[in-house]
């Protein structure tokens, strides 16, 4: 994931090198149609393109992502997301992960923004919550399901507006 890869099937041949696996060759035509297929499906939760919208009126927003190169960029078109963002951060393109506070603190230099004014927003408490942690970024947990314990979790978009009043 931070790095950048011509095809899903060269993306897997490197992750099984990291972890010394060596799968017969039908196991990576497997993951990449089970990836597809799940590109395909995925789609953004009710709420989203309307606190989007809503949250763009008033705040800088930026996409901060553990991915690779293939999908979430896919993902952006597909459903004309990109226009919401001030600045898209992918790991693959800053080789970084979230889990390094300079992935966040490049990000704030390019939007002009303080640690103080920036809240990551995220529904992962290792690389989301405790990424902006590090980088002395307040973090809301979106739980949708309500099974982790957080202070200050939400379970939709649509509550973040008064978390952030």
């Amino acid at each position: 994931m931070t790095k950048n890869f011509q095809t899903l099937t060269e993306a897997f041949h490197n992750v099984t090198v990291e972890f010394d696996l060596n799968p017969p060759e039908f196991v990576y035509d497997k993951l990449v149609g089970m990836w597809n297929k799940n590109t395909f499906l995925c789609k953004p939760f009710p709420e989203t393109l309307e606190v989007l919208e809503e949250l763009k009126k008033d705040y800088k927003l930026a996409l901060i992502s553990n991915t690779d190169n293939l999908s979430v960029p896919q993902l952006l078109d597909k459903f004309d997301l990109k226009k919401y963002f001030d600045e898209i951060s992918l790991s693959c393109d800053v080789g970084m992960l979230k889990t390094d506070k300079k992935m966040f603190a490049d990000l704030l230099k390019k939007l002009k923004l303080k640690k103080s004014e920036v809240v990551m927003v995220g529904d992962s408490i290792p690389t989301d919550i405790k990424g902006a942690e590090k980088a002395g970024i307040k973090g809301v947990l979106v739980d949708r399901r309500d099974t982790r314990e957080f202070e200050g979790k939400i379970g939709t978009l649509s509550e973040l507006k008064d978390k952030l009043n």
